[in-house]
């Protein structure tokens, strides 16, 4: 981790960014080629994994095994569906920690981050879709570099270019608006699963979401700990239909949160 200075590597005019800094072009994004067919990146984040099973319902079903199946199911959706790509953070049982899947998310240029996970609660009764976007805790003056005084790198191809540099825990800071816009939309589209939870849709300082460098959303749709949730979010048709919710919203969004 280099702290204090420039961490990233431009590769073909693309800035990447690694734990510790974040890099952003600045100006304008490098445009696609001429002709070329243009598709929006979905970074699919299913949550826990490995040795962290996330949350287990009283018939055993645990949530990393259960997000990871849905990510998959939506991951085929969106990769069938004509304007979209799709990647996982994660494509079997493995842990990673919040920076790792950031990371991944911006070295693929990922465009829309949507985390996957299922809830839990001391009280059996509980139950409800909860979906979470950030709002930042605004950090010191200074965070952000502008592109006036930003470092000019050589790039593979075309003339050097200015990139801004932001701080790796403010990423996401930048797209708040966006991201709450997505979590509204989702928020309506899984109204059909039962209603809300008690946070409903909710906007808080998340974890897994402030390095991300693209509009994300924490989306937690059910309650194991609720039996009957459990019983239905272990349903293809349920799984089904949560990832069609996703793709319908993310069909009606993009154009609005994507930049």
């Amino acid at each position: 981790m280099v702290r204090g200075a420039l961490a990233c590597a431009v590769v073909l005019g693309v800035a990447l960014a690694w734990p510790g800094w974040t890099a952003g072009l600045g100006a304008q994004a490098v445009p696609a080629p001429v002709g070329a067919q243009t598709s929006v990146l979905v970074i699919v984040d299913p949550g826990h994994g490995g040795d962290d099973p996330g949350a287990i319902g009283p018939g055993g079903t645990e949530e990393k095994a259960l997000t990871l199946s849905i990510a998959q199911r939506l991951r085929a959706l969106l990769q069938a569906q004509p304007g979209f790509r799709a990647l996982l953070t994660r494509e079997d049982d493995r842990r990673l920690t919040a920076d790792q899947r950031a990371a991944f998310s911006n070295a693929a240029g990922g465009q829309v981050f949507i985390s996957v996970h299922a809830n839990a609660s001391p009280s059996p009764t509980t139950a409800g879709f909860e979906i979470g976007s950030l709002i930042a805790v605004d950090g010191p003056p200074g965070d952000t570099e502008s592109v006036d005084r930003a470092p000019l790198l050589p790039v593979a191809s075309g003339p050097p270019r200015r990139v801004a540099v932001l701080r790796w825990n403010r990423a996401q800071a930048s797209h708040q608006a966006l991201a709450a816009m997505l979590a509204e939309d989702l928020g309506r589209r899984f109204a059909g699963f039962g209603g809300p939870g008690p946070r409903g849709v909710y906007r808080a300082p998340l974890r897994p979401l402030v390095a991300v460098a693209a509009p994300a959303v924490l989306v937690e749709f059910g309650y194991l700990s609720n039996n009957d949730e459990e019983l239905a979010l272990a349903t293809e048709e349920r799984q089904i239909a949560i990832a069609q919710a996703i793709v319908q919203t993310l069909e009606a969004t993009t154009p609005m949160v994507v930049r």
